[in-house]
C-alpha cells in the first residue's frame, strides 16, 4: 500500500516529541478518531536514550490498512476479523 508508511531518522524524545510529530506529519496536523485518520502509518528510527529501539504508531488506525493486513476488503473487515477470531 503505497504511501502508507513515513520514516524518520531524526532524534525524537518518545515522552515529549513523538505524538507531536505524528500529529503534524502522519494525521496532517489533526487528530481525529483514528477510524477517520487516513494518514500514514509512521515509523521513528531515532528514539532518544534508547539506542536501536524504533517506534511504529497509527498502524491498525486505518480500516483500509488493517483490511489489507487481513487479507480482506475494508467493507468486510467486521465479518473477515470475526472469523478470524473463531480460527
Amino acid at each position: 500500500m503505497e504511501g502508507q508508511l513515513v520514516e524518520t531518522n531524526i532524534e525524537v524524545d518518545p515522552t515529549a516529541e513523538l505524538v507531536g510529530v505524528y500529529r503534524h506529519v502522519g494525521a496532517g496536523g489533526t487528530v481525529m478518531r483514528p477510524t477517520k485518520i487516513d494518514g500514514p502509518a509512521m515509523l521513528f528510527h531515532n528514539i532518544k536514550n534508547h539506542k536501536g529501539a524504533k517506534v511504529l504508531i497509527c498502524l491498525l488506525a486505518s480500516r483500509e490498512r488493517v483490511a489489507a493486513l487481513l487479507g480482506c476488503k475494508r467493507m468486510s473487515l467486521v465479518n473477515c476479523y470475526v472469523m478470524l477470531l473463531c480460527i
